[in-house]
């Protein structure tokens, strides 16, 4: 599911779907390799542990939602939790934003990024990655302006 609405919104859906129809065949372009193994990779090793550490301490069952526990262990409360999921989506959020340069940097070779999801129930890309704004003193400091030409 991470990897189909995250993703998906980095990529936009026909990169992202002819991504996934390579892997399915088992004929990975060496274009869509590198953006695989350098980007796509560790972006989805992150935002899937930022996503699911919390989802991972609960069960849920037809009669109840618990938290799960074991012998000789102490449990995390809620915002330890969320503080675990803040500092590994600040990570993904880095991946996301790399990968998005690089497909913008490159954007002649990877056509469907900026050019594809013509259709409007397709996903286009987004090229913000950051969720929390950057405070620098006195001034703010807006990272969308960074991607602006690119609009």
């Amino acid at each position: 599911m991470v990897q189909d609405i995250q993703l998906q919104t980095i990529l936009g859906t026909d990169l992202y779907v002819e991504i996934c129809n390579e892997v399915e065949a088992a004929n990975v372009s060496l274009l869509n390799t590198t953006l695989l193994n350098q980007f796509i990779e560790p972006y989805l090793l992150n935002i899937v542990v930022a996503e699911g550490v919390i989802d991972w301490h609960i069960k849920f069952s037809n009669k109840n939602v618990a938290k799960l526990t074991a012998d000789n262990t102490n449990n995390v409360d809620l915002t330890e939790l969320e503080r675990v999921s803040q500092r590994y989506l600040g990570k993904a959020e880095f991946y996301a934003t790399r990968l998005s340069k690089y497909l913008c940097e490159n954007s002649d070779n990877y056509p469907l990024y900026m050019g594809g999801n013509k259709e409007s129930w397709k996903i286009r890309p987004t090229f913000d990655q950051y969720t929390s704004g950057i405070f620098t003193g006195n001034k703010r400091i807006d990272p969308r302006a960074e991607f602006a030409t690119f609009r």
